[in-house]
């Protein structure tokens, strides 16, 4: 999971980061007179460029976060671990982190809601939580 995370992460890295190199040679070409904006074109490219900036710069945390995770195993959930969470009869499964969660990546980070809900409970454990304004019972089914 975590390995697979990494190369998701370094892929989008890669790709963002080509975008900001375009964006801003564009924006170097308008600046030498090469090429004529309307002043709206530029803010919007200066947007943009400070969106990809942004971005990258997360990107570039989440993926030094997860490569400096510890692989924990103990009979807690902590960071590091891998939690299978059971929902709604299904089950879902988890990294948690400390920074930079991202639900569709099944990352789960400890300032999150669900992540202070999990955070130091044990297999077995049924708790209810808030999700989506509603409360809810989980149990946590499994940690790596």
């Amino acid at each position: 999971m975590k390995s697979n995370l990494i190369a998701r992460l370094k892929n989008e890295y890669d790709k963002l980061k080509k975008e900001l190199d375009e964006k801003r040679f564009s924006l170097g070409e308008a600046d030498s007179g090469k090429e004529s904006r309307f002043p709206t074109q530029r803010v919007e490219l200066e947007s943009r460029i400070k969106y990809l900036e942004d971005k990258v710069y997360e990107i570039k945390q989440r993926i030094e976060e997860t490569e400096t995770l510890p692989h924990v195993f103990n009979d807690a959930v902590n960071i590091g671990s891998i939690v299978t969470i059971e929902y709604d009869n299904e089950e879902m499964t988890f990294l948690l982190v400390p920074l930079y969660g991202n639900y569709t990546d099944n990352v789960l980070s400890i300032n999150s809601p669900l992540g202070k809900a999990i955070l130091n409970r044990k297999v077995a454990d049924d708790f209810e939580t808030v999700l989506d304004g509603t409360n809810k019972m989980l149990k946590i089914v499994g940690i790596k």
